[in-house]
């Protein structure tokens, strides 16, 4: 009595074909797909339509990705430098005129001066804030503050007390919270105005012992934006804020009887940047721009009513308008002068308007905050739009002391990731803020950072590979002097050499190392529009030109084979395939259509044959992210994503030869190929996210990608998720034949 033994792999994920493994008589084995189930005949081998099986091809070329589930992706901020806005920006001085400042952009920050230290907290780290964050200090010098949480679209208010910052959502109906103001009661408690975005109304909320009690003050039209809130003597609140849809200035304010509400100038378009302060009777004060005229003015209440002056009509003057009275209840405003990029501060003394410009030396004073010390001094903070500082500045008769108390960074840009052996992410990147080459990898305590080169303005277009040892190596530009340049670390210093000066190149570059660890570089030459390629032959850099044609664009991706060919994809006219045998180089035209520079990503599988991703220009129907391969027979092109994509591509193959790829979409996405198409996932979609991406899988088909966020800020990111792997038991079945 003879048997059949089939061994049948089962699946415990869907959407992948299943393999069933099928052992008969002379060890021949055959494979078969999950849709090609058994056609089964006990008494005799397998059918003719099974054996008909064993080699047909899946290919589905022109599904493009279907969203799935997400996996859950853990996102680490790597490298990530405060971003602040200017009109986020307060200031205002505690009871020994030392100043505390706040200013917001991706989180909330909080400042204050401690004898010649500045000392610096995050207040909200939770998503963007953004909407003229308003600070005021307590009778202890605590900080208070109102701000605009743009991510969650809600008026939030923060204090600090003994156990560190507390956070509340006021109101969180709609969309609202913009043009923030805020002022403390003589009993503590906040009170608020702001902007209902969703219903362009002027709001108010105030909290007691009860909690918070809000209200809407003004919805005639679209109003309630530029607000500045002020309280009395006996707490009643008083506020300013610009009527959008009749380009007027409205004051609004409480008492016994309830809300009045005045429009104070309508003879122009004004009303924007209104900021608002009481004199000693309690009768408002208001500094706010002329649009048309582009003026500074300021109103004033008396018996007789409002009083309106022109303080300066030098014309591109008196935006971000911020307004204090000093002792003498005399008025003084620091403002914008956007005609000039300049900071500029006017006051009234006995003998009328003084106007002093105080910062000309870069692109400053769009958004400024004014403070008046015991001695009737201005200090007044603002920040260099340019230089992306947070600056203060305070007057000492008759000059200015001036201090850069915080900066942005810009970094992230030009990122390549690659993984050690064990699977730790290792990722170079340019710092665009100091012009810098940087290096960071992770271990088990965190992540390390270094910098490695800082001569010039270097580390664009950067490349990163590891050798054997997991010592990393670096292909990179120098924009100063037009060079490809090259770094290699070893024994915990960085070497670094210039592989090529001739003319302006180096962009695009693509590093990887043969067998012997020497480095080969694939890379762009600006000046002549050519494809070059250098390697490391132990004795020196040989450089060769490969493609001359022109319209070669950038060269996104370099790959060896097993015998130590080169093979690049590269071009922006058209996609180019260009790789070596021992005949020489040879090359190739896979897309006729334009492509976008430097979005191409190549990897050979394990039979040696190229997979390309791309970002193909399809004219107006924008743009669609491809995916080209080779085989045996001829190549194949796919479309991945038929919805526009842009910026760069990177494509990895897992251990079965699936691709996996990386983009920008309508967010950032992974996508990956399964039977019968893609399947795609947002990895992150808040903000403008994905720019510089780069994958690698791990030794288990894991991804790990590295990418730039929060455009044009370029903070680096590290994603990673647990992707479900699909898994196969072998089943013995045993098929007694009669």
């Amino acid at each position: 009595m003879g048997r059949k033994t089939i061994l049948i792999a089962v699946s415990f994920s869907t959407g992948v074909s299943l393999l069933s493994a099928l052992f008969f008589p002379g060890n021949r084995t055959r494979t078969f797909g999950a849709d090609q189930l058994f056609n089964w005949n006990s008494e005799n081998s397998p059918s003719a339509e099974i054996e008909s099986l064993v080699k047909q091809e899946e290919e589905d070329l022109s599904h493009p990705a279907a969203e799935i589930e997400a996996a859950t992706w853990t996102i680490e901020c790597v490298a990530c430098p405060k971003h602040f806005t200017e009109e986020d920006l307060s200031l205002r001085l505690d009871s020994a005129d030392r100043p505390h400042l706040i200013y917001g952009g991706d989180s909330l920050y909080y400042t204050w001066q401690s004898g010649a230290t500045w000392l610096y907290e995050t207040v909200d780290p939770a998503g963007k804030v953004e909407g003229n964050g308003s600070l005021a200090l307590d009778e202890s010098d605590s900080p208070h503050i109102s701000y605009y949480d743009f991510t969650k679209r809600d008026l939030k208010y923060a204090h600090r007390d003994a156990s560190g910052w507390q956070i509340e959502i006021v109101d969180s109906v709609g969309i609202v919270g913009r043009s923030t103001s805020l002022a403390l009661d003589s009993n503590g408690y906040p009170h608020i105005s702001y902007n209902d975005i969703t219903n362009d109304d002027l709001k108010y909320a105030y909290k007691y012992a009860l909690g918070w009690h809000l209200q809407t003050i003004d919805s005639a039209g679209s109003v309630g934006i530029y607000t500045s809130l002020a309280l009395d003597a006996e707490d009643y609140p008083h506020i300013s804020y610009y009527d959008y849809e009749n380009d007027d200035l409205k004051y609004a304010y409480q008492d016994k009887n309830g809300w009045d509400i005045e429009i104070v100038d309508s003879a122009r378009r004004v009303g924007r940047s209104t900021s608002l302060a009481l004199d000693k009777n309690g009768d408002p004060h208001i500094s706010y721009n002329d649009f048309i005229n582009d003026n500074l003015i300021y109103a004033y209440k008396e018996s007789s009513g409002w009083q309106i002056e022109v303080v300066d009509k030098t014309g591109g003057v008196g935006g971000a308008t911020s307004l204090a009275l000093d002792s003498g209840d005399y008025p003084h405003i620091s403002y914008s002068d956007y005609k000039n990029d300049d900071l500029k501060y006017a006051f009234m003394d006995g003998s009328g308007w003084q106007n002093v410009t105080v910062d000309n030396a870069s692109d400053v004073g769009k958004y400024t905050s004014l403070a008046l010390d015991s001695s009737d001094q201005a200090h007044i903070g603002y920040v260099d739009y340019l230089s992306g500082e947070l600056l203060y500045t305070r007057q000492e008769n008759p000059a200015w002391d001036f201090q850069s108390i915080d900066s942005e960074g810009t970094v992230g840009g030009y990122n390549s990731i690659a993984l050690d052996m064990d699977a730790y992410p290792h990722i170079s990147y340019y710092d665009f803020t100091n012009g810098d080459l940087l290096y960071t990898y992770k271990d088990e305590t965190g992540w390390d950072f270094m910098r490695v080169d800082s001569g010039g303005d270097v580390g664009g277009y950067t490349s990163l590979v590891l050798g054997d040892d997991d010592q990393a190596h670096i292909s990179y530009y120098d924009f100063t002097n037009g060079d490809l340049k090259y770094a290699r670390r070893e024994g915990g210093a960085w070497q670094i050499s210039t592989v090529d000066h001739q003319g302006d190149v180096g962009g695009y570059t693509s590093i990887a190392l043969d067998d012997t660890g020497f480095p080969h570089i694939s890379y762009y030459d600006f000046s002549k529009d050519e494809l070059k390629y250098a390697y490391f032959d132990g004795s020196g850099w040989q450089i060769k030109t490969i493609d001359s044609e022109g319209g070669v664009g950038g060269s996104r991706s370099l790959t060896l084979d097993a015998a130590g060919f080169a093979h690049i994809g590269y071009g922006d006219t058209e996609l180019r395939y260009c790789f070596q045998d021992a005949s020489g180089w040879h090359i190739q035209i896979l897309e006729g259509a334009p492509i976008i520079p430097g979005s191409t990503s190549l990897v050979l599988d394990r039979h040696g044959y190229p997979h390309f991703s791309y970002t193909a220009d399809i004219g107006d129907s924008g743009v669609s992210i491809k995916y080209t391969f080779q085989d045996a027979n001829s190549w194949h092109t796919q479309t991945v994503q038929k919805e526009w994509g842009r910026w760069t591509t990177s494509l990895a193959l897992d251990s079965a030869n699936q691709p996996h790829i990386t983009f920008v979409g309508i967010g950032f996405r992974y996508v990956t190929r399964v039977s019968g198409g893609w399947q795609s996932q947002v990895i992150e979609s808040i903000g403008s996210v994905g720019h510089y991406n780069a994958l690698a899988l791990d030794a288990d088909d894991q991804p790990h990608i590295s990418y730039s966020a929060d455009w044009p800020h370029f903070d680096l990111k590290y994603a990673h998720a647990e992707v479900e792997k699909f898994r196969y038991i072998l089943l013995p079945i045993v098929i007694k034949s009669r």
